[in-house]
């Protein structure tokens, strides 16, 4: 595999307590295919008024709980990374040249 790119994905606020972080770690490409990678972080604040970071959005595993908001996405995902998934997406290439997504899995 050929590594193609190294891309850097800012936050994005999906509601207004609710925001996602990812973090792409390096792109791949083979034959066909383009492999992403990334890790990602998701941060929810809750009645109790603390945010709630989990693994993903469907907060199955929550990693840690802070009274303050962090805003500093880059002191997030770095405090956080070795608690997170390493998400591989596969986007293959159609016939017209356009690249489609595939799928997604856990790699770690």
């Amino acid at each position: 595999m050929t590594t193609i790119m190294k891309l850097d994905i800012k936050a994005v606020e999906v509601g207004l307590l609710e925001h996602g972080y990812s973090d792409l770690q390096r792109a791949e490409q083979e034959g066909e295919n383009i492999y992403l990678y990334d890790i990602f972080l998701w941060g929810d604040e809750e009645d109790d008024g603390k945010i709630h970071y989990y693994t993903s959005s469907s907060e199955n595993l929550k990693i840690d709980s802070t009274d303050a908001y962090e805003s500093s996405r880059e002191k997030l995902m770095t405090q956080y990374k070795s608690k997170l998934n390493t998400y591989k997406h596969t986007f293959k290439k159609s016939e017209n040249g356009d690249y489609y997504w595939v799928s997604t899995e856990i790699e770690k």
